[in-house]
């Protein structure tokens, strides 16, 4: 009976590994996302100064 209680609590820990593990890299590819998005509104930015600058230019 011990034997099949220890095989049990193993393999609970290994799906608290995994699942621990899983979660972080999810927690890692939503950052990424943020910081994606940061970078996209910032160029956007940029190019729409850019555009202003030049259309003041030309006319």
């Amino acid at each position: 009976m011990d034997w099949i209680a220890n095989k049990l609590r193993q393999e609970a820990e290994k799906e608290e590994h995994w699942v621990a593990k899983e979660a972080k890299a999810e927690t890692k590819r939503q950052e990424d996302l943020i910081k994606l998005a940061e970078k996209v509104e910032k160029d956007r930015k940029r190019e729409a100064a850019v555009t202003k600058k030049n259309e003041k230019r030309s006319g």
